[in-house]
């Protein structure tokens, strides 16, 4: 966050921002393997709450994913890089089209801003309900490797795998319907805002009791992803912490001297 900015005596252009120790949350999935399932409520929480104070300015992210959020030693998530963020409206008040390019990351877009270029606050938040399927499973939707018009060929005609299909039919059903309410393909079948999605999630959290993992499963390969094509399909491909109160990580060490 920007707390300050302004100019030198001499006219030079500076900016005062916060000072974040710690790591990304793709940092923490890749090293811890995934996170708990308490762990990954606590970290989208955090992440609802950037994204509906950038929605009340009507800003949205474009590119939410896990190397985007940076955890801090204190366990606090942040949402950075709002390079790619866009605003809803003009300062007329006319709403803004998207032409062209789709920037953001193809695993975490929604089905109609592929299809369509449509932006909203949904966009955000299928993003942010990919991130917190990631975080439970360990491991993203669909291959990094993938080409990326398979990938939203993919999200666009079938959607994310099921919780169910990857090992975790032993959550709670409330929390596995937040999972699929905000990961929809059709953007009116998901939460109206982060705030709302926010609310069933701390309520699943309440009622959450861990239990031990099986075994995590795959996710399908996207060699059996629906043939049909998606019409005028841009070429916009751009490519976990201790719950709080538990022991902090440490910081990594310094590189020795030469």
């Amino acid at each position: 966050a920007i707390v300050d900015a302004g100019f030198t005596i001499d006219g030079r252009c500076y900016q005062v921002m916060e000072y974040l120790e710690g790591r990304t949350l793709l940092d923490l999935i890749v090293i811890n393997k995934f996170l708990s399932v308490r762990r990954s409520c606590e970290v989208v929480l955090d992440l609802l709450a950037a994204l509906s104070a950038a929605h009340a300015r009507r800003i949205i992210h474009r590119d939410v994913k896990p190397a985007n959020i940076f955890i801090t030693y204190d366990g606090v998530a942040k949402l950075l890089d709002f390079g790619v963020s866009k605003a809803l409206f003009h300062m007329d008040g006319k709403p803004i089209t998207l032409e062209g390019m789709l920037p953001g990351t193809p695993s975490y877009l929604a089905p109609e801003y592929i299809e369509y270029g449509r932006v909203s606050e949904s966009t955000d938040i299928f993003a942010a309900g990919v991130v917190l399927w990631e975080c439970i499973t360990g491991q993203p939707p669909f291959s990094r490797d993938a080409h990326p018009h398979e990938t939203m060929r993919t999200i666009v005609h079938r959607g994310l795998p099921s919780l169910e299909s990857m090992g975790f039919e032993w959550l709670p059903e409330k929390l596995r319907a937040v999972v699929r309410r905000t990961t929809a393909k059709r953007a009116t079948d998901r939460y109206p805002s982060a705030e709302a999605f926010a609310h069933d999630l701390r309520q699943a959290l309440e009622h959450l009791v861990e239990a031990p993992k099986p075994a995590r499963r795959s996710a399908p390969s996207l060699t059996d992803a629906a043939p049909e094509r998606i019409a005028s399909l841009p070429d916009a491909a751009r490519e976990a912490g201790p719950s709080r109160g538990d022991p902090q990580p440490a910081a990594p060490a310094p590189a020795p001297a030469p």
